[in-house]
């Protein structure tokens, strides 16, 4: 080995075993202040595409190419099943999603050398959490994406003109900026996820349905949805399984989305659309729900794990080799939930 080459591993021993608070601050600074601006940027177009269309419509699109109401509830769901499509990387053979992976370096475990396996695929197919995860953002698209895309016609109904519509969307939206940065901080700091994302969908939930509802509303969905879409990425171990699991909770949660936009059609919007939004309640009430089971067995699960490493009765059952650690990921007996 070169004097180079030794000195670099032992540099890398360094970091692996002699960590600095103030220095891994640093770093994150660092790579954050590279990152974040431009996905911040790509996201913002991405969104922008996404939710531009209940602007438009507003102001005559759908006058302006002869669109019936009921065709357009039926282009919006359109958008999104081919979104639905897309999502999955069945363009991919074995050896690009090994490849892929294997460039995971910087995400917790995704430095180990994890082979693409179906018995990985299988793992995440049958594990109900990973479901959990996906029926929760279920929950929260259909109110997510009525809510980017009728805003503007919701505030119309309301009594606004187009061009007022228009400006009034953008407090509600701000708001939502805000509570998402100041939320997140926050569970951060708890290391919490779960009562965040209750606290969310109680707040989206009591939102009325005159204009200071929006705020409310926009507020808690927006909020809620950052939070239950890191949940996977924070439980779910092993490099294929996690890539599975976040596919699944984007596919099947756009599905809410369809079922979201077809809702929301001109024959229900008598009363502020008060039928749809009373599905939108339930919709959250549901999501709700699948957030307490996943708390609550999370929660269960991490103590009985506690419970297991203090009984020397189980001492050989514990030491396992690495091979079987990384095999078993979230289930391994040493792994706790990020609640």
């Amino acid at each position: 080995m070169t004097e180079p080459e030794k000195n670099g591993s032992e540099a890398v021993s360094e970091v692996n075993f002699n960590t600095d608070a103030q220095e891994d601050r640093r770093l994150v600074r660092k790579v954050d202040l590279r990152l974040i601006p431009i996905l911040t940027l790509l996201y913002l177009l991405s969104f922008l595409d996404r939710s531009n269309i209940g602007n438009a419509r507003i102001i005559g699109l759908a006058t302006g190419i002869h669109l019936s109401p009921p065709a357009y509830n039926t282009a919006l769901a359109l958008y999104f099943i081919a979104y639905v499509i897309f999502e999955v990387p069945s363009n991919l053979n074995d050896d690009e999603r090994s490849r892929l992976l294997a460039r995971l370096k910087a995400d917790s475990d995704a430095g180990h050398d994890e082979r693409f396996k179906w018995f990985y695929v299988r793992q995440a197919i049958s594990d109900h959490l990973v479901w959990g995860y996906a029926f929760l953002f279920h929950g929260f698209s259909f109110v997510l994406y009525t809510l980017s895309l009728f805003m503007p016609t919701i505030i119309v109904g309301l009594g606004f003109g187009s061009w007022q519509a228009q400006l009034m969307t953008v407090p509600p939206n701000a708001l939502a900026s805000i509570s998402i940065w100041l939320t997140v901080w926050l569970s951060s700091k708890c290391n919490l996820r779960a009562p965040f994302i209750i606290a969310s969908a109680i707040v989206a939930i009591i939102a009325g349905g005159q204009y200071t509802g929006v705020h409310f509303a926009a507020a808690g969905v927006y909020t809620g949805n950052a939070l239950l879409l890191s949940w996977p990425g924070e439980n779910v171990s092993g490099q294929t399984k996690r890539a599975i699991a976040v596919a699944m909770q984007i596919t099947i949660g756009d599905l809410g989305a369809v079922a979201g936009v077809l809702i929301y059609r001109p024959e229900f919007a008598s009363h502020n659309f008060r039928k749809p939004h009373i599905i939108s309640i339930g919709y959250l009430l549901f999501a709700i729900a699948v957030t307490v089971y996943l708390w609550v067995w999370m929660s269960k699960e991490n103590r009985q794990r506690a419970l297991s490493l203090e009984n020397k009765d189980l001492h050989k059952e514990i030491e396992l080799s690495e091979e079987e650690r990384l095999k078993l990921g979230d289930r391994d007996v040493n792994y706790r939930y990020v609640l």
